[in-house]
């Protein structure tokens, strides 16, 4: 900083006085006069006409409002009498005698300047702050003859000390005040005081702390308020968040003394470090405080494939926006999987790794949870590499089973019309062998039954010899997985459900195992099922029938057997098949795959029917109906004739003796 302009005028005569300094943005200005504050803001002073009075010190203050720094500058003038400083003027006599005139008739001029004589504390001199420890001397001078006597005053109060200074050492806040001075000439009586010089003492700024409201941890969406205090002398606050400047507006409220900061509500953006300044013009302490908001989860999502060839790997990764970070569980099919990892990687897929994978976000802090699923189907191996249009690899695949069967339908009729006793029978006295067989770890338990009741007999064969009539029905088995509680579906011909499980039927699954049973429930596809509509639950919940099966029914069915100790699961896929024509409207690929897929069975078709009609048209051998799961499987003998009555005729059966058949049947039973 620096004033330019003069440093004697006369009296009458025009000044002007410039004050500048370096500051960005521009500083403002304040000027004083002895201590007393000029009216006005500008970095000019003029004066059009001078005065005696006009004589002292000016100072020009210059402050910052954004960096609170102030700094000042002193200019000392002296106001002459006229003539005083032309080079051709009064002589020296005259002008003293006019001096001495002026002071008798004025009587007492006095002005009053503060110097800064010595420090003790920190603090340099900012217009007329003083920091505690301080030396301070005030001096007063006054153009007077005789020479004037003075006395000091405090808030217009006389002190006891006399004389041109006062010397004030180590001052404390308790001196703050305005500092006048009284000059008295004895001669004329006259008294004169001083302008005021208002003399502020500091105390150093320390012990800068912020606290916090409420104490526990930020929710968004809540609020939070910051208290900011120190010891001191306290002039200004300012508030910062990572070094930003704040100011209030939208959820940022800030008291009229910028001591308390409020953010209401709190957003997920308000986290970062939050400095409190404080100062004053001679020190500066900061207190800074770190707001964590706690949010969350939300925005979940599963990235994976839908669609995998079994053998493939596969990795589904879930993510949420978390804070903290939220802890994550996985399921499938409602059977939680073991780990706590956002990713789950499967190097080897089986067909069990289809369904639906659900992923819950917990966050501990705001004890919020979330969840999101994933389907995700396993298809056979190369089903889902590049080759025929999707479209035509359906249709083809339609129009192959289609015409399959109905080239078994047309060889079936003819057999029938054309075999002499194409149904099954076993003569009276036969042996006869019924095996059962079953994929299962650990190896399955077998029991079997005749025409829905249970027999005594155990294990994957059935012996019966020298079977009679009275033991002619439907026969069929039981596998019962131990460790797994998985258990078949009863399945019977002709009184009975289809060997599969057609959409219309009907289907009846049963739960059992082992230990203290208290309760049983059950659970399609992770869902729990109740009684009502195509679903009928037995008393004890043991069984569990669909009647008549639909075409949603198809999925995982699950039986979950507890007690107050333990619990076990038993699962089943039950998988509807349809009996419906092709529905219209298919892709053109699909019709053409149809049409390509016809002309490639019909001929084969209609071949397997001719070597069929021919074949058991004069000698019909028996003949089996495919099976299920748990398919009964009827396995009979044949009565011969020979049409041609010119040939020699075979005996009749019915002429034999001691006649004994043994038939082998197999019963596949897949409880995967």
């Amino acid at each position: 900083m620096e004033i330019k302009g003069p440093t004697e005028i006369e009296v009458g005569q025009k000044f002007t006085l410039t004050c500048s300094a370096d500051s960005n943005p521009p500083a403002n200005y304040t000027w004083m006069l002895n201590g007393t504050e000029i009216p006005g803001h500008s970095p000019e002073f003029p004066k059009e006409k001078s005065e005696y009075s006009d004589s002292g010190d000016y100072t020009c203050t210059a402050t910052n409002d954004v960096t609170r720094i102030k700094t000042s500058e002193v200019h000392k003038l002296s106001v002459k009498v006229e003539g005083a400083l032309s080079p051709d003027g009064l002589s020296s006599g005259a002008i003293a005698g006019i001096v001495f005139g002026g002071l008798l008739v004025v009587g007492v001029a006095v002005g009053v300047s503060v110097l800064h004589q010595e420090k003790r504390n920190e603090g340099d001199r900012l217009d007329v702050l003083y920091g505690s420890g301080s030396d301070l001397t005030l001096s007063c001078s006054s153009e007077s003859s005789p020479p004037a006597q003075f006395q000091w005053a405090l808030n217009g109060t006389l002190l006891s000390n006399m004389g041109p200074e006062l010397r004030l050492e180590n001052i404390q806040g308790n001196q703050s005040g305005s500092y006048s001075c009284w000059a008295h000439n004895t001669r004329t009586l006259r008294y004169q005081t001083s302008e005021p010089s208002d003399i502020t003492v500091l105390e150093p700024i320390s012990g800068a702390i912020i606290t916090t409201s409420p104490k526990s941890s930020n929710h968004w969406g809540g609020f939070c308020t910051l208290t900011c205090d120190a010891s001191g002398s306290i002039i200004s606050r300012e508030w910062m968040e990572d070094g930003q400047l704040l100011s209030a507006g939208g959820n940022m409220i800030i008291s009229e003394d910028n001591r308390v900061l409020s953010i209401n509500p709190v957003k997920r953006t308000d986290s970062g470090q939050y400095l409190c300044r404080v100062s004053n013009p001679i020190s500066t302490a900061d207190a800074k405080h770190i707001l964590i908001v706690n949010y969350g989860p939300d925005g979940m999502e599963i990235k994976g494939p839908t669609e995998i060839e079994v053998g493939q790997k596969f990795t589904l990764t879930c993510s949420a926006d978390s804070n903290p970070p939220a802890r994550y569980t996985w399921m499938l099919n409602g059977t939680e999987i073991p780990g706590h990892s956002h990713e789950f990687t499967k190097e080897n897929s089986e067909y069990s790794d289809r369904g639906n994978y659900t992923c819950t976000a917990t966050n501990y802090v705001t004890v919020t949870k979330t969840s999101v699923v994933l389907k995700l189907s396993v298809k056979v191996e190369d089903s889902l590499s590049p080759g025929l249009p999707a479209g035509a690899i359906v249709g083809i695949v339609i129009g192959m089973l289609l015409v399959a069967g109905g080239a078994v339908g047309v060889a079936v009729f003819f057999i029938r019309k054309y075999a002499t006793n194409a149904e099954p029978m076993h003569r009276g006295g036969s042996d006869l062998t019924l095996s059962c067989s079953s994929e299962s770890s650990p190896p399955a338990q077998f029991q079997w039954a005749l025409n829905g009741t249970l027999l005594s007999n155990m294990g994957p064969e059935l012996r019966l010899e020298n079977i009679h009539a009275n033991q002619s029905g439907s026969y069929s088995c039981w596998a019962h997985n131990t460790r797994t509680l998985r258990t078949n579906i009863w399945c019977y011909h002709n009184n009975f459900p289809k060997s599969s499980n057609h959409w219309g039927g009907f289907c009846t699954l049963t739960c059992d195992a082992s230990g203290s049973i208290i309760s049983r429930e059950w659970m399609e596809d992770g869902q729990l099922l109740s009684a009502g509509g195509n679903m009928i639950i037995s008393e004890d919940n043991r069984v569990l029938s669909i009647n008549p099966v639909k075409r949603t029914d198809s999925g995982q069915y699950l039986c979950r057997v507890s007690n107050p100790i333990s619990t076990a699961d038993a699962k089943h896929i039950l998988i509807v098949n349809l009996e419906d024509s092709l529905s219209p409207g298919l892709p053109a690929g699909a019709i053409v795959g149809i049409v390509i897929g016809i002309l490639l069975v019909a001929g084969g078709a209609v071949g397997v029917a001719v070597f069929f009609i021919r074949k058991y048209a004069t000698n019909a051998e028996p003949m089996h109906r495919g099976g299920s799961q748990q398919p009964v499987y009827e396995n009979p003998s044949a009565l011969c004739e020979n049409p041609q009555p010119n040939k020699s005729l075979p005996r009749p059966l019915t002429e034999m003796q001691d006649f004994r058949s043994t038939y082998d049947t197999k019963i596949m039973v897949n409880l995967s």
